[in-house]
């Protein structure tokens, strides 16, 4: 059985590598997704939202990845760029779109609630994408929040203020980072910029800077409701070599994205926990890696982020 799971993961992670190369040709040859059938909407919402490329192979990825964790809510890819807008990064430069675009994700979040009251909502996005997501938090009416969030890699600068955006989240906001992805966000984004104008490289490569300590209240958010996830190398067995585009790979997805959207919290007539298939448990659990190492990574992260120079 195990022999069998590691040639289905083999199988899964090298299809979606290949598949890369059509992401040039955008949504073209990609099947219909539809993961929102009526008993998936009644047990939660994933929005995943794609880079400024648009609807690709990488953000069919992501789905596929949460589906392979056995994500027991409905998934939608949501394409918030510019139809026929080429090339692409020039859904960076158009804020004023940007933020309109964030406000119509944030009524429909609500639409949402106000259909499913109780359900978990979840937001995972890529590059541009996930730089959208703190937009989409800093619109949601007073009083809304979601469960949590996943910017994969976003487009935005490293001293962007997460603060407002924190604050409507109840679980915690994820940024998963790599400084092997130079290219994108190292010069792509020095010399095009990021969804926030920034020109210089992202904090989807080198992480988001840290409050000062004598900012309490903005300090105490990130600490609570912030966590930044680096890439490392044993992540390779995951498919995941570090860049712009592996991060968005099933069997990356499935293993390190998909476990960060489990809930403890019962919905109203079922659980929404995630059930994790034995591949899953077995790379999450059975790792080598004891509790007290995890933790003490996580304090080391935060640590070392700490020392960076603090948002001025």
């Amino acid at each position: 059985m195990e022999e069998l799971e590691r040639r289905d993961s083999f199988r899964r992670g090298l299809g979606a590598t290949l598949a890369l190369l059509k992401a040039p040709f955008g949504s073209r040859w990609l099947p219909t997704l539809d993961f929102e059938s009526e008993d998936r909407l009644e047990r939660g919402l994933v929005i995943v939202l794609p880079g400024i490329e648009g609807i690709s192979p990488l953000n069919h990825s992501i789905v596929l990845g949460l589906t392979d964790a056995c994500i027991p809510y409905a998934i939608r890819l949501y394409s918030w760029i510019a139809s026929g807008l080429k090339p692409g990064l020039t859904n960076l430069w158009m804020k004023g779109r940007a933020r309109m675009i964030a406000a119509h994700l944030a009524d429909m979040v609500v639409d949402y609630q106000q259909q499913f009251p109780g359900r978990p909502i979840h937001l995972v996005g890529h590059s541009g994408g996930a730089a959208l997501i703190t937009h989409i938090l800093e619109e949601l009416p007073p009083g809304r929040t979601l469960q949590s969030c996943v910017m994969i890699a976003p487009a935005l600068g490293p001293r962007f203020d997460l603060a407002p955006a924190l604050r409507r989240i109840e679980g915690k906001l994820y940024n998963v980072r790599s400084y092997w992805d130079w290219y994108f966000l190292g010069v792509g984004t020095t010399l095009v910029g990021t969804l926030d104008r920034h020109h210089g490289i992202s904090a989807g490569n080198i992480g988001f800077r840290y409050p000062k300590e004598s900012e309490t209240e903005r300090h105490q958010l990130y600490h609570e409701r912030f966590e930044q996830l680096h890439y490392q190398f044993r992540m390779l067995a995951d498919w995941h070599w570090g860049g712009h585009m592996s991060s968005t790979n099933r069997v990356f997805v499935q293993r390190r994205i998909a476990p960060l959207l489990r809930q403890k919290t019962s919905t109203p007539g079922d659980s929404p926990t995630v059930s994790n298939s034995k591949e899953e448990t077995q790379s999450t659990s059975g790792s080598g890696e004891t509790q007290e190492a995890k933790v003490a990574s996580s304090a080391l992260d935060r640590a070392r982020f700490d020392g960076m120079p603090s948002i001025s």
